[in-house]
């Protein structure tokens, strides 16, 4: 169904205007000028009516970018119906997913039946971030854009029309303390005290045998004391003892909190996490994800789960907050099982609750050159 706009409402009104000048005076040139008018709304309500409206849109981009460097988005239409499509507009919604920055821009295509077109933009991001482009309100119209409808077949590739482009902080190996990798890198397992394993060289508890237990975890000798059967409940070690908690709370003290901010935070937690793993000192990173309000963990001990936690950590934005990142891990349901915590805040609030769960080395971007 065509439906009028702000261009329809001219059209008529210029309309009108020439027909009351061609009825009130002896301009001649009025009676023209309202039949040009008749045939250009007629005309161009036909043309938006029939014309085709099977459309299939998505993007094409590069998987990452460079901050600060130009990176080309496509945006193709491919019209399916049997009819030429004069005109089709899209509004195209810009957003860093990190800082939360929007754009937006609205492109238009013209396609004959069965053909592809397409067309380019550059981003140019400045800041560090998971940027995302969506594609809504597909309309389309005759060429002057009098009356438009909605495309009565519309297929969006991709995710619902929506495209993402990574710009990833940069990652360079920190002057970390020697003293503190020692600590982080220590040979012997801390075993749960609250979780049984299946680690043979570590004893959790001890039961009396039930009917499926491994007969191969028996305790004999205890056994032939006790006179009944006991089996041993084997111990879980923590193989990663070292959590990275990135704070991504703004401090509403701080007025200089700002983008760059931002950038220097993300590039310290991608460098930390990335000196633990080169290292291989596996560890996992940890943030509270204000869009999915909860506390997001990554175990990082592969390079692929390197880029994956960065790829969160981009994709969560930082934002005020009445509770620290500290409260949010302590009210959160992820393992606190860990010897060493890394805290990474511009302002280190509540750092000392996380001395009750183990030993804490507090960083902010100053701290390093």
């Amino acid at each position: 169904m065509i439906k009028p706009g702000i261009r329809t409402w001219i059209a008529i009104a210029a309309l009108v205007a020439s027909g009351l000048l061609y009825l009130l005076t002896d301009a001649r040139y009025a009676a023209l000028l309202v039949v040009v008018l008749v045939v250009l709304i007629v005309g161009a309500a036909l043309i938006a009516g029939f014309a085709g409206d099977k459309i299939t849109m998505g993007f094409k981009s590069p998987a990452q970018g460079k901050k600060g460097e130009p990176a080309k988005i496509g945006i193709s239409m491919k019209n399916g119906s049997r009819l030429p499509i004069f005109r089709t507009s899209v509004d195209v919604s810009i957003k860093n997913l990190l800082t939360e920055e929007s754009d937006h821009f609205k492109p238009s295509f013209a396609a004959g039946r069965g053909k592809s077109v397409e067309a380019d933009f550059l981003l140019n991001e400045k800041h560090y971030g998971c940027v995302s482009f969506r594609a809504d309100n597909v309309r389309i119209s005759d060429p002057l854009g009098i009356f438009s409808k909605v495309p009565r077949s519309l297929k969006l590739e991709g995710n619902k029309g929506l495209g993402t482009i990574s710009f990833l902080p940069n990652a360079y190996e920190m002057a970390l303390k020697p003293e503190d990798l020692s600590t982080y890198d220590m040979e012997s397992y801390k075993y749960s005290q609250v979780k049984k394993g299946n680690d043979p060289l570590e004893t959790f508890d001890l039961k009396t045998y039930e009917y499926g237990d491994n007969i191969k975890a028996i305790h004999w000798k205890l056994s032939s004391k006790v006179g009944d059967i006991v089996i041993r409940e084997h111990g879980l070690p923590i193989e990663n003892r070292v959590m990275l908690i990135v704070d991504k709370r703004i401090p509403d003290e701080d007025i200089g909190f700002n983008l760059n901010r931002m950038d220097l935070m993300t590039e310290l937690a991608t460098s930390v996490s990335y000196t633990l793993f080169k290292q291989e000192i596996y560890h996992t990173v940890g943030w509270y994800d204000y869009i999915n309000d909860e506390f997001k963990v990554c175990k990082v001990d592969s390079e692929d789960n390197f880029w994956l936690a960065v790829q969160g950590l981009i994709s969560c934005p930082f934002r005020h907050d009445t509770l620290s990142s500290v409260e949010h891990f302590g009210a959160s349901n992820v393992d606190k099982n860990f010897t060493n915590y890394i805290y990474l805040s511009d302002t280190g609030d509540d750092m000392e609750r996380l001395t009750a769960y183990g030993e804490v080395d507090f960083y902010r971007p100053e701290d390093f050159n």
